[in-house]
């Protein structure tokens, strides 16, 4: 068995970044990241904040080891990894979802192998039975965005205007959340019109390319709500573009640095900061606690933030 778990180790070494290579794997406790991605800028951010406190825990002595693997978006790739570190004997994993539904399975696996599993940001449709959640409601993102057009365009049950959504993955908890979340504000309003939904996949030139579509097909549009900032980045210079920005009002949300730059030159109109440090920093931390029988909360939920111009200086140093 102990022939196995080394084998598979080795492969995994092939796919990813390890730190710490030639320490003994027995003398002290090792964690398992499963990244998301590491091109989305947001999931950047969270990736950053991990492996600083990740680094930190390693120069003080209180881990030996640890292993970061990218599911760059793919599904599959993620439960390959899951499966991976599993393999390893890591002393706990700390996971970043992919989808809710198709990663359910590592949750359980997870559960089955005795390894504690700590999920960050998007969660699983199974998430309550992983040993900690660490993440931001993303309803309230919704709402947050919902609320803002709404003022915009004139204010609770008398805003009017024609408005489109830009959605993340499919099935994604962050999506289904913000989705959600519309649909509890600009969706009940009863002059406002959401003239179409679509996935970009949190994509910026995907974004661009339906936004371009849009401007095309519809020949008054009164707002954009993009469920990341990626997407609100591709709308807003499809807007610009066209020439049209002064008549649509675009908002995302994660408060990356190029929409905290955009909004404070006056482009983008608003964002909703989620804060990826402490996502990323948190997560760790719950992880290691975890791993050193140390008490933990079950679950962590950080606030969402509107940012707009007139507070946009506060984030951008955050």
């Amino acid at each position: 068995m102990r022939r196995k778990m080394l084998f598979a180790a080795a492969l995994s070494l092939i796919a990813v970044s390890v730190f710490g290579a030639g320490q003994s794997e027995d003398d002290g406790i090792r964690i398992g990241i499963l990244q998301k991605s590491r091109s989305d800028q947001y999931q950047i951010i969270l990736n950053e904040a991990q492996e600083n406190v990740l680094k930190e825990l390693k120069a003080s002595g209180k881990i030996i080891n640890y292993f970061q693997f990218d599911a760059e978006l793919d599904v599959q790739k993620q439960l390959n990894e899951s499966d991976d570190l599993i393999a390893m004997g890591v002393d706990v994993i700390v996971m970043s979802t992919t989808d809710a539904n198709g990663c359910a399975p590592i949750v359980t696996k997870c559960k089955e192998a005795g390894i504690p599993l700590v999920i960050v940001n998007a969660q699983t449709v199974n998430a309550d039975e992983a040993s900690a959640i660490v993440c931001s409601d993303d309803v309230d993102a919704g709402e947050i965005m919902g609320n803002y057009i709404i003022e915009r365009l004139g204010g609770k049950g008398v805003a009017s205007g024609n408005v489109l959504q830009l959605e993340g993955d499919i099935g994604n908890t962050s999506q289904m959340g913000r989705d959600e979340g519309l649909k509890n504000t600009v969706y009940k309003e009863p002059h406002l019109t959401i003239l179409e939904s679509l996935t970009a996949k949190w994509q910026r030139d995907e974004a661009m390319r339906i936004t371009e579509d849009w401007l095309q097909k519809y020949p008054e549009i009164s707002a954009i709500a993009a469920e990341n900032d990626n997407m609100a980045m591709g709308a807003l210079n499809a807007v610009i573009n066209a020439g049209r920005k002064d008549e649509i009002v675009i908002i995302g949300v994660d408060a990356i640095q190029d929409a905290l730059l955009s909004i404070q030159n006056g482009e983008l109109d608003a964002t909703v900061f989620q804060n990826g440090k402490a996502q990323g920093a948190t997560s760790i931390e719950v992880a290691y606690a975890i791993a050193s029988g140390q008490a933990y909360e079950k679950k962590t939920l950080i606030p969402f933030e509107l940012v707009t111009k007139d507070n946009v200086d506060d984030f951008l140093n955050k």
